[in-house]
């Protein structure tokens, strides 16, 4: 098992990845972001919003073929374009069953915690996951 942190040059501070240290503490993935409306904001708009969900995953999809176009030329490049690549294909753009039992955990964990009130009721968009 390899350490979840590492020292940074000059010594001092670290960096942990969040995502690996999440599976190993719940043995699910860690989700770092989500698209997340308000229902009373969308309401009346359901069908715009399912729009906008399937635009995002046909850019997705679309994008997997020309991660190399967008590493290079851009300000990235000094990490390596094989570095950035292999980075950008390593991360999970779905939302399955596990990522979302992941959430579920984050939330009940910091309900639990007391850093929030109660884990909220999540809830999809139709045709969306």
């Amino acid at each position: 098992m390899r350490p979840c942190g590492r020292v940074l040059a000059g010594g001092g501070q670290y960096v942990y990845d969040l995502g690996e240290l999440w599976f190993r503490f719940t043995g699910l993935p860690f989700v770092y972001a989500l698209w997340v409306v308000n229902r009373e904001s969308v309401a009346g708009k359901e069908e715009q919003v399912i729009d906008l969900a399937r635009a995002l995953q046909q850019a997705k999809v679309a994008s997997r073929d020309r991660l190399s176009l967008y590493v290079t030329g851009s300000r990235l490049e000094w990490y390596g374009v094989d570095n950035l690549l292999s980075y950008w294909q390593t991360i999970s753009y779905d939302l399955g069953e596990r990522e979302i039992a992941g959430v579920r955990s984050f939330y009940q964990y910091a309900s639990e915690l007391g850093i929030i009130g109660q884990s909220p009721e999540l809830s999809f968009f139709p045709l969306v996951r």
